[in-house]
């Protein structure tokens, strides 16, 4: 097999000089190489809270600013024992501006330790869980009364184990801003290895307890390399990442490293400011940015969970280019970033897999053009962790459903999770991101839109989960939105709130196969005492969402069992 053919980045850049690909440098590495060689390029920018006008971070004074951090982690983990160890696990648990974020992440990773960003959404037991099966030692957490009582949950729960993590201050703005360092300059980067763990990312726990994800440092510069396989040269591009969770794989900035591209943010500010769309759209209009990622809540752009069909194909046909993307934080990205022609304005949702990496296509059995992606280890991108076999040697099965485009073998659009496919006694599949029976022939056709998705585009509705696996029909669990909650019990209340998004559920019903419409019977309403859990992304926790409700969704199901099942008509299976 030829390696992939890079692109190289910064050609007519008078202020980047782009690394070797094999440079061998960490992240912090990096940082140093770009302060010697291109100190003068603009690593980040924000809108200057006073003037609106960009103020550039230049690679000099970044890396000036990550000795300054890397200064205060040296001596807050001085005291420990901790500090005898050869790569004590540091954590951060924190909602704070993107850029001391990753100050503190690349600092934490120059002087040779593992940094764990944890997701502020997450439990005080998943957080405690997360931090004892990682041993980490110490836990940065914001000054805010949120992720206070969080640390301070968790803290306790560990306690009782007689197992002790050191809280201590997130790094703010004030902290290495002084022209002057207040510590003594501590020798950075430190000498690691390329499998040394660098970071620890965790799952989002969609089925169940989130499971830690390493990383080592040849892991970050595979990821850091990734924009060399797209087909653009990013130098100079400015690209409005404002709104990505510094907790999760979209938040690594390492990408920029290698591209020269420029990461605009929110200001260092604190407390840090709350994004809203409109605050994103002022924001990156005032970066002046080229290049717009996010995830949907923001705009309706493709990552971590399906754009709406109907407002993307909107964009596309007003001039908006949209690029897809997909990836998981076990593979990181795995789309083209960024292809050199725009896909046509109605194939929008198809996407170029990344030439760096090396995936096996399983096909999925009763579908022609539907496979899983196994994630085969080369020297050029490994997954960050197994969990299968092809051939003998370890893989990573993705567990994501993508669809082949039927005239072009090299595009492909998410159909959904495989493990989301719920099986009915019917033997008939419903997908939340739904496969169905075209009406006009026997090959399975993949909707460009989801039950779930059309459910929660109703404003009375928060959160949808299908339910149903080895049941004779399909139910749904609804989240309603704030200021729309009721008491499930108070039958006059469940009933005029599911006479308010009855037509929603109608207009979805009529989407899709008879088999997959939603009875008004089948309707669970969740109760404020009993609210969902959400991933990192702001995604119900399927599985666990759906224990939780366990008891109600088969009370459900008995109640509503037909007296005469034999009897039951399947006409769309004629």
């Amino acid at each position: 097999m030829t390696s992939p053919r890079p692109t190289p980045q910064g050609v007519s850049s008078t202020t980047f000089n782009a690394p070797p690909l094999q440079h061998g440098l960490s992240p912090a590495g990096l940082y140093q190489y770009h302060a010697q060689n291109s100190p003068e390029h603009a690593a980040f920018t924000y809108a200057d809270p006073v003037t609106r006008q960009p103020r550039d971070i230049p690679y000099a004074e970044a890396w000036d600013r990550i000795k300054s951090v890397a200064g205060i982690v040296s001596r807050n983990l001085s005291g420990l024992n901790a500090a005898s160890k050869t790569r004590p696990v540091i954590a951060i648990l924190a909602l704070a501006d993107t850029l001391s974020y990753i100050y503190l992440t690349v600092a934490i990773t120059s002087l040779g330790y593992t940094a764990f960003p944890l997701s502020p959404r997450n439990s005080a037991v998943v957080t405690a869980h997360l931090l004892e099966v990682t041993a980490t030692v110490q836990l940065y957490a914001s000054a805010d009364i949120g992720m206070q009582t969080l640390a301070r949950d968790a803290i306790d729960l560990l306690g009782k184990k007689g197992l002790e993590v050191q809280v201590v201050p997130m790094v703010t703005e004030k902290d290495y801003s002084s022209p002057v360092p207040a510590l003594p300059a501590v020798q950075v980067p430190v000498d690691t290895e390329d499998n040394d763990v660098a970071i620890i990312l965790h799952s989002s726990g969609t089925t169940a307890m989130p499971k830690p994800i390493p990383i080592t440092r040849r892991g970050l510069n595979n990821l850091a390399n990734i924009p060399c396989f797209g087909e653009v040269d990013l130098a100079g591009k400015r690209i409005a990442v404002h709104t990505n969770p510094t907790s999760h794989a979209m938040g690594l900035a390492t990408w920029i490293l290698t591209s020269g591209a420029t990461m605009a943010l929110y200001p260092p500010i604190s407390p840090p400011a709350v994004p809203t769309p409109a605050n994103f759209l002022e924001a990156w209009v005032a970066c002046r940015c080229d290049i717009v990622f996010c995830v949907p809540v923001f705009i309706e752009v493709y990552c971590g969970a399906s754009v709406n069909k109907g407002i993307g194909d909107m964009l596309a046909s007003s001039g908006v280019t949209l690029h897809p993307f997909w990836g998981s934080t076990e593979v990181g990205p795995a789309t083209m970033f960024i292809p050199r022609d725009p896909p046509p304005a109605h194939e929008w949702d198809y996407f170029k897999i990344s030439n760096h990496l090396t995936l096996h296509m399983e096909l999925q059995e009763g579908y022609d053009h539907v496979y899983e992606p196994i994630h085969i280890p080369t020297e050029t991108c490994s997954p960050h962790v197994t969990n299968s076999q092809l051939d003998g040697k370890p893989v990573f099965a993705v567990g994501d459903l993508l669809e082949q485009h039927p005239a072009d073998p090299n595009r492909w659009r998410v159909l959904g999770r495989k493990d989301d496919q719920i099986m009915l006694s019917t033997a008939e599949n419903v997908n939340p991101v739904p496969i169905g029976r075209s009406t006009f022939s026997d090959r399975p056709f993949i909707a460009h839109f989801s039950e779930e998705g059309m459910l929660v585009h109703d404003q009375r509705i928060a959160s949808a989960l299908l339910f149903g696996r080895s049941r004779i029909e399909p139910g749904v669990l609804i989240e309603p939105a704030p200021g729309h909650n009721i008491d499930p019990d108070d039958k006059q209340q469940l009933d005029a709130y599911i006479n308010s998004i009855w037509p929603t559920i109608e207009q979805t019903n009529a989407r899709f196969p008879a088999y997959a419409h939603i009875k008004r019977n089948m309707i669970i309403v969740t109760s404020p005492n009993k609210p969902l859990e959400y991933t990192a992304k702001g995604t119900p926790r399927r599985g666990v969402c759906l224990r939780l409700y366990e008891d109600e969704i088969d009370s459900l199901y008995s109640s509503a069992a037909d007296t005469s099942p034999q009897n039951q008509q399947f006409p769309d299976r004629m």
